[in-house]
């Protein structure tokens, strides 16, 4: 009797916690969907609660700031000129701050590596070098735009490496037995929920009612769904940021399921095929893993496999297989990156030359060169691939060089299967998505795959944690 009414006394005193956060939350989202006479007012009216819950308790910074990027690109809906600038770039900061951290903490020994992600540093150390010398060797790009390009295909390791050392080193702080009390979800989880909650009445107004926000693209027999946000496969790739927080905490919090298939209507809403196939992928893994508690590696991986293809194939075809005269953007762009590991052997053309956002923005000469700037090309998604960075910028030895980073994160997650399913399920949701995700968008070098990649390190941090795997 005395247990249930400290329970009931400890999510009260929780849930009063919330609020300062929660008032914040809903006036940030009236700033997103009213205009400029209301806009202001609602912004100003989130950032006092946010001030005061600081205040009050300084751990909720982080849950702040997990937001601001979790948001950043509907952020930049809503402001024009220095403001701008300094909301795209910020992340780039974050990259800087965040690497800072880590040399320091490596510098005085106490960035505790595991052996895999040694390994992972040093082919990524050697990728980086290889595809540099071909900006020294062939001089498509200016030497400064080229490490601007380095840091854009190396983030998603900091981003990784940062948040699994940060959070490793406040468990050992805290010494945490790593039952619930960790915060996560305290902190994460409530706030994936409030996005959830706050996405999905935005979704059901726009569809029933005269829409706050503009539709995206149109798409099979209607238009997709983009909400706050600039297009909506940002809006696919929040929810399935949301969907693996809340899976990082299913494990104490069964009721997120609820949340989870909120933020899967809303996925399917967006018609980003991609987004839809790791969800499917995320469900097939509930269900064998967590469900049926099925340990064999090969039966999983043959479900998440099948229903990847099953569901994808059309559209990878649509953008692969084309037989006609002019290619798909991916398709030449796939064939131009080929071409030129082949004429630039083995270095390749070097960072921010070929296929990424820098090249793009910056106007590359090889993309001059290929008529990328004209005729049937212009205005097409030309920084929207991945696997055409990697081969065309540092070639097929880069490519080589590459792959095992990949390979080494996926392995980290599938060796957790029979020992931690919860654990699994959702590094394996990040790096599904993600690979899928590789097919036909940047992935891995995306501006908006941080918070991902953060959730990713904190899942990792926990698991190494709770299994004595780091002391």
């Amino acid at each position: 009797m005395i247990s249930v009414i400290l329970k009931i006394e400890k999510q009260k005193k929780e849930l009063l916690n919330q609020i300062p956060f929660t008032f914040s939350f809903i006036s940030f989202a009236g700033s997103l969907c009213f205009d400029k006479s209301f806009a202001p007012a609602c912004l100003v009216l989130s950032i006092l609660p946010l001030i005061w819950d600081i205040f009050t308790d300084r751990q909720s910074l982080w849950r702040y700031v997990f937001c601001y990027f979790l948001f950043q690109n509907a952020i930049q809906q809503k402001v024009t000129a220095i403001a701008y600038t300094v909301v795209t770039y910020s992340d780039e900061f974050a990259a800087i701050i965040m690497l800072a951290v880590i040399l320091i903490l490596a510098i005085e020994q106490k960035a505790d590596l595991l052996r895999f992600e040694k390994y992972i540093v040093v082919f990524q150390l050697l990728f980086v070098i290889w595809g540099f010398i071909g900006n020294i060797v062939f001089g498509y790009q200016r030497l400064l735009l080229g490490l601007v390009d380095v840091l854009t295909c190396s983030r998603f390791l900091i981003y990784y490496f940062g948040a699994r050392i940060v959070y490793t080193r406040y468990l050992k702080k805290k010494l945490l037995i790593l039952r619930a009390e960790d915060g996560f979800n305290q902190y994460f989880g409530y706030m994936a929920k409030c996005v959830t909650v706050t996405l999905f009445f935005f979704l059901v107004h726009d569809l029933i009612f005269s829409p706050f926000f503009e539709k995206g693209d149109y798409r099979y027999f209607t238009y997709s769904i983009k909400l706050c946000f600039g297009h909506s496969t940002n809006l696919a790739m929040v929810c399935i940021i949301c969907i693996v927080i809340l899976i990082s905490g299913f494990r104490y919090d069964r009721h997120a399921m609820r949340y989870i298939v909120l933020l899967s209507i809303i996925t399917l809403f967006t018609f980003r095929m991609k987004a839809i196939v790791a969800v499917v992928c995320i469900f097939a893994v509930y269900f064998l893993v967590i469900r049926r508690n099925v340990k064999s590696k090969t039966l999983v991986g043959m479900a998440v496999g099948g229903s990847a293809l099953a569901i994808g194939f059309r559209q990878f075809a649509r953008y692969y297989l084309s037989t006609s005269h002019t290619l798909p953007i991916r398709q030449k762009m796939t064939q131009d990156a080929v071409a030129l590991a082949n004429r630039h052997f083995p270095f390749g053309t070097g960072f921010g030359t070929f296929g990424s956002a820098t090249a793009y923005d910056f106007a590359s000469r090889i993309y001059k060169k290929l008529g990328y700037f004209g005729r049937y090309y212009i205005n097409q998604p030309l920084s929207d691939t991945f696997w055409p960075i990697v081969i065309a910028q540092s070639g097929w030895i880069g490519l080589l060089l590459f792959i095992p980073v990949i390979l080494l994160l996926c392995n980290s997650s599938i060796k957790r299967l029979r020992k931690d399913p919860y654990s699994f399920w959702a590094s394996f949701s990040v790096l599904v998505y993600s690979l899928i995700c590789s097919t036909s968008e940047s992935a891995f070098f995306h501006p908006s795959i941080m918070p991902l990649f953060i959730i990713l390190g904190i899942v990792n941090a926990k698991y190494y944690w709770k299994n004595n795997v780091i002391v």
